[in-house]
């Protein structure tokens, strides 16, 4: 089983198309979201051993984005099947058993699930899923930002302070827990493809195949990569063009000093600084306004956006 993360707009969603290009290799097409609110939440439903609990587990669970957009391709996860398939009345086990499930459906060795909020659950993941490997991608805060800020209107400010505190909560938790995780950075990606989606293909235990270089369908529709079914090389150092030099030296006296751990040049200074806490409130209230225009658009209407905005914080792993 592999887990992919990393913050959002940084080749998680890439990564997880060419991954799925393998034939042994098939990780879930939308996000799950749902793993650490009902790991809170899983002893409201009673023994699941029991039939009637874990059918009410089950219908909870189709109410789910996750649920409803798996099921609008053609991929159920039948209560009676999962039911079927339990180990064990655990939440891991009931986990376990859907990504058994999908392993079925798609006849692949591999599963997994890419959801970049989980790059601030692996303490979480490891507990429930010890044998797992855990994919994690980052990417330059300048062109991160730049590109959150396209796709969504985002904060840039806040941006690189959420950048600095979810890589470091990662590599912090990835050093202490006793997990197999890989760190690949979107650069190098795009820069030699063929060389790092082989270091990609070790780390899991399966052989490089050539048909992974090119995408069945685009990856994306947001930003640069709209539409493109090869690898965009050229997607990096948008943040020369898209950013000021005011806020190219914003995010370098936050992040400047993790940026340069991680082989990312700062222009100005490689600073610490930290957002206070009445500017990150105020900068998360903006962008919650923008994310909402951005559903409006494409939820089809207000009430879907709400309804969409609703389900996103009851299933939230990590503000958005």
């Amino acid at each position: 089983m592999v887990f992919l993360f990393g913050l959002p707009r940084s080749g998680t969603k890439l990564t997880r198309d060419l991954l799925n290009r393998h034939p042994e290799i098939a990780i879930f097409p939308h996000e799950t979201h749902f793993i650490p609110y009902y790991a809170r939440t899983f002893g409201s439903f009673g023994d699941v051993g029991r039939r009637a609990n874990f059918l009410r587990f089950h219908r909870e669970f189709q109410g789910t984005t996750f649920a409803r957009r798996m099921e609008a391709r053609g991929v159920e996860f039948d209560g009676s099947r999962w039911y079927e398939a339990l180990q064990g009345a655990t939440y891991r086990d009931v986990l376990r058993a859907m990504f058994a499930l999908y392993s079925q459906m798609t006849g692949c060795r591999i599963v997994g699930d890419k959801t970049p909020g989980y790059v601030s659950q692996l303490a979480l993941l490891r507990t429930l899923f010890p044998d797992a490997r855990y994919i994690h991608i980052v990417r330059d805060p300048r062109d991160y930002a730049c590109s959150i800020r396209e796709a969504w209107g985002k904060s840039v400010p806040r941006a690189a302070q959420r950048w600095k505190q979810q890589i470091r909560k990662y590599r912090q938790e990835a050093a202490e827990l006793p997990v197999a995780s890989m760190e690949l950075s979107y650069e190098s990606l795009l820069a030699e493809p063929p060389q790092a989606l082989d270091r990609l293909c070790r780390f899991l235990g399966v052989a490089f195949r050539v048909e992974m270089l090119v995408l069945e369908k685009p990856a994306e529709d947001l930003a640069a990569t709209r539409h493109a079914r090869t690898i965009v090389g050229g997607n990096t150092g948008k943040w020369r063009t898209g950013l000021s030099e005011r806020e190219v030296a914003v995010i370098e006296r936050i992040c400047g000093g993790l940026m340069s751990e991680l082989g990312y040049q700062p222009v100005y200074a490689a600073g610490d600084e930290d957002l206070n806490s009445a500017a990150m409130a105020w900068q998360r209230l903006a962008d919650g306004f923008n994310l909402l225009r951005f559903r409006l658009r494409h939820e089809g209407g207000l009430l879907a956006a709400l309804a969409e905005t609703r389900r996103a914080n009851r299933f939230r792993d990590v503000e958005e």
